[in-house]
């Protein structure tokens, strides 16, 4: 330890020694790391509790399936992650997704076991067509209460704090981008539901757009080792295809996915910072220490490196905190805000 601290001042070497008592403690609780696969995000297939389950889903199926598949109960600590993608390349994504024939009918979406009610979400009309190929992209957004849109902060947050259901289509109704935009009571609740999530209840979570700094950050937290690394590259080939059939892309779908993806842009932009914030305390972390920690730090057991998410979640606390104090004030002012189409000339 004296050799460690002329390497690191007090707050690393308290570090070294969270990891080393929360590995005791930690040490005959087995870890059960779980996906969230978004769709379009991150690919899946053959998943027990429901297609695209989202994060209220997970919680409740997958203690009960476990136990199930093993035929006993015991501890387990499940460790949560998730990958996360550009709003609006994931939205057209999705569009030709649905094109090629894919779609979420079988999905499940239950919410304290229930799914949702026929008042609360009816699938959209184009699901059942005989042939979806000359889907059009307004046809695709303009379907009311409709899961694609903000899918990714609806799969994050937690429903069943939310009412489950009851909120989706004010959750997924399009922005009035030609005012002054606000966000309304739910739509706010779910905005920061998703984001505590994130910042506490996932111990980490990936970028599309950051592949190499995704494999470093599961590498490092959840100890995956993988055989081959990933590599960055600008996935634009959906534009290609979405141009492909002429008249079904209108010119101007950039705006009516980003009135459909409000919620989810706000979102993501957060994720990015947080990414960002923990990513270079990792860093910056490593740096101070000798190479032969950090090979050490490479080396351990999955067990160690997963108990030190708890600490980075309580470093990003104060992200979401300061997140849930602007929203409030904007909840306070919303009636305040200034209409464009009211200006008098």
């Amino acid at each position: 330890m004296v050799g460690l601290a002329r390497f690191s001042n007090f707050t690393n070497v308290y570090r070294v020694l969270f990891l080393v008592a929360t590995q005791c403690i930690l040490l005959y609780w087995t870890a059960c790391l779980v996906f969230l696969a978004i769709v379009n995000a991150g690919y899946s297939v053959g998943w027990r509790c429901g297609l695209h389950a989202d994060f209220t889903e997970l919680r409740e199926c997958v203690p009960r399936m476990l136990n199930k598949l093993e035929g006993h109960e015991r501890p387990r600590r499940l460790v949560y992650f998730t990958i996360l993608r550009g709003a609006l390349d994931r939205y057209v994504s999705e569009w030709l997704h649905t094109r090629r024939g894919g779609t979420w009918v079988k999905a499940t979406l239950r919410c304290r076991g229930l799914p949702p009610r026929p008042f609360q979400y009816l699938p959209c009309s184009y699901v059942f067509d005989v042939n979806v190929s000359q889907l059009s992209f307004n046809r695709f957004a303009n379907c009311p209460g409709s899961l694609s849109s903000n899918r990714q902060t609806r799969m994050i947050a937690s429903l069943d704090d939310l009412g489950c259901y009851s909120n989706l289509r004010e959750w997924t109704k399009p922005a009035n981008l030609a005012v002054n935009f606000s966000l309304s009571p739910p739509q706010i609740d779910l905005l920061a539901s998703a984001v505590e999530n994130l910042a506490t209840a996932f111990a980490t979570f990936g970028l599309i757009e950051h592949t190499i700094y995704t494999q470093y950050m599961y590498r490092m937290l959840l100890g995956l080792v993988f055989r081959i690394p990933f590599k960055n590259k600008i996935n634009t080939s959906w534009v290609s295809e979405a141009y492909q059939e002429p008249g079904l892309l209108s010119s101007d779908w950039e705006q009516v996915a980003e009135a459909r993806n409000q919620i989810d842009m706000m979102f993501v932009a957060f994720a990015r910072h947080l990414f960002t914030h923990r990513l270079a305390a990792r860093l910056r972390a490593e740096s101070i220490l000798p190479i032969r920690l950090r090979l050490f730090l490479r080396q351990v057991e999955p067990r160690l490196l997963l108990s030190d998410t708890n600490l980075e979640a309580m470093v990003c606390r104060h992200l979401s905190r300061f997140f849930k104090k602007e929203i409030v004030w904007r909840r306070l002012n919303s009636r305040m805000t200034y209409n464009v189409a009211n200006r008098k000339v």
